[in-house]
């Protein structure tokens, strides 16, 4: 039987969640104790910690689905959690299907600042058409443990992100590891797009996908994402999902438009609340 619509959303919170738990749980300790980096289990979501994060955009709590208190008391556990890791700055991201009463009016009453609108994605892997082997002058292929680090570096820089060997680090935990399938695109022999996905059970996320400035424009991202799809499916999921920033609805962003094209069809929307401790 199909899940609704609620709880076809409930299980893409969950996988985020899942994957940035797991991506957190696979760094190593030296970089963990560099960042400050710490997760740990909010309700049935997750809130990861990340006091000495170079791109303060880490801190964030994210899956939660089963809130039975009010929007004031999701807001102050948080924010007691956050406070005690030393995190200045962070991001609340409820779904809308799953926001306490109140939840906006709330926020504004208590000094979050709403941040950029994410577009929830996602499709059942059989509505999908099979693709093809990726062919032409960009070579896609899975990373080898020996390139992690630089594929995670090239995730940051391509995300505008400064270079940090922790950052770099956390990234790299996705590759060669289970449950994960991390891709790259080679430009001859420069490595110019990235991208993973994670996989659990019947639910894949799709994870980091990115081009360098130099190499955009030339469908990097579309052939990562349906390579991504593919081996979603070949790890026998059933669901795949992504997110991606709305842009505007005259205007939507190029992942948005590239994830859209490759067949995934928008869940919802949710908007990320900025906590300042």
């Amino acid at each position: 039987m199909l899940p609704t619509a609620t709880e076809l959303i409930r299980i893409a919170e969950h996988a985020e969640a899942d994957a940035l738990a797991d991506l957190v749980g696979r760094t190593p300790a030296q970089a963990q104790a560099a960042l400050g980096l710490t997760a740990e289990a909010f309700a049935d979501g997750i809130l990861v910690s990340m006091p000495h994060d170079p791109t303060d955009q880490w801190s964030r709590v994210v899956g939660v689905t089963r809130w039975t208190g009010t929007a004031d008391d999701l807001v102050a556990l948080a924010r007691e959690r956050f406070t005690r890791s030393g995190v200045r700055r962070a991001s609340l991201h409820i779904a809308p299907a799953f926001e306490p009463d109140g939840w906006r009016e709330t926020c504004e009453r208590l000094g979050l600042s709403a941040g950029p609108t994410l577009v929830k994605l996602g499709a059942e892997l059989e509505e999908l058409a099979v693709s093809a082997a990726p062919t032409g002058p960009m070579m896609v292929r899975a990373v080898r443990p020996k390139e992690a680090l630089s594929w995670s570096a090239t995730m940051f820089e391509a995300f505008g992100d400064p270079a940090d060997p922790h950052l770099a680090a956390m990234g790299a935990g996705s590759v060669d590891a289970d449950g994960w399938v991390a891709l790259g695109a080679w430009d001859g022999m420069e490595l110019v797009g990235v991208g993973a996905v994670s996989v659990r059970g019947p639910a894949a996320e799709l994870f980091g996908g990115a081009t360098l400035p130099r190499a955009r424009r030339r469908g990097v991202q579309g052939v990562l994402i349906r390579a991504r799809i593919e081996a979603a499916r070949r790890a026998g999921c059933r669901w795949v999902f992504a997110e991606a920033a709305l842009g505007s609805v005259d205007r939507p962003g190029q992942s948005l438009r590239n994830l859209r094209r490759a067949g995934l069809r928008d869940l919802g929307l949710r908007t990320g609340w900025t906590l300042t401790v």
